[in-house]
């Protein structure tokens, strides 16, 4: 997914929640076609009434959606922007900014790897893939979803095996690599 991104050097939380979020970014300065990007994220840091004006005209010229990081003292700005599409308080999940981001875009393949990574006995995959779930429930939840959805199931599911699924990652981890 390309996103067009204001400022054109935005803060490192945006910059890495972004990346994280598995989005392809292009600074609003360089002026891209619309056709290539669907969605304009802004954030509202040192000069919030600039960044609003400079959103508005790129409504009001391309028709593209925005959405806006906002910091908790900057969400009373927000009423009055009606060419707001959805905002984000700063700094951004990128969970909760990649589904922001799904929802205003069209789906599109990418046909890249988003992530290279290795298990290995102390990585966040292994160690942290219950508070992972945890997370994706919430979002589901707070998103609007049902308690008899599959992602509900799947986490049941998970939760009667979790402890098989970790003795046999331990067991094929204690292995000697060839």
């Amino acid at each position: 997914m390309l996103v067009a991104v204001y400022p054109p050097q935005p803060s490192s939380e945006l910059a890495e929640a972004l990346l994280l979020a598995g989005v392809d970014t292009v600074s609003v300065a360089e002026q891209p076609q619309a056709d290539d990007w669907a969605v304009a994220v802004f954030e509202l840091a040192d000069q919030p009434a600039a960044a609003l004006r400079t959103a508005r005209g790129l409504v009001e010229d391309l028709g593209v959606r925005v959405l806006v990081v906002v910091g908790r003292n900057q969400a009373g700005l927000l009423p009055g922007a009606d060419f707001v599409s959805d905002f984000v308080l700063n700094p951004p999940d990128p969970v909760e900014l990649r589904v922001r981001l799904a929802r205003l875009s069209k789906l599109q393949y990418v046909p890249r790897p988003w992530a290279e990574f290795r298990l290995h006995a102390v990585s966040k995959t292994i160690q942290n893939d219950q508070q992972a779930w945890d997370e994706m429930l919430r979002v589901h939840r707070r998103e609007g979803g049902s308690w008899f959805a599959p992602i509900v199931a799947k986490y049941w599911i998970r939760r009667l095996v979790a402890p098989l699924i970790h003795a046999r990652r331990r067991r094929l981890l204690d292995q000697p690599n060839p």
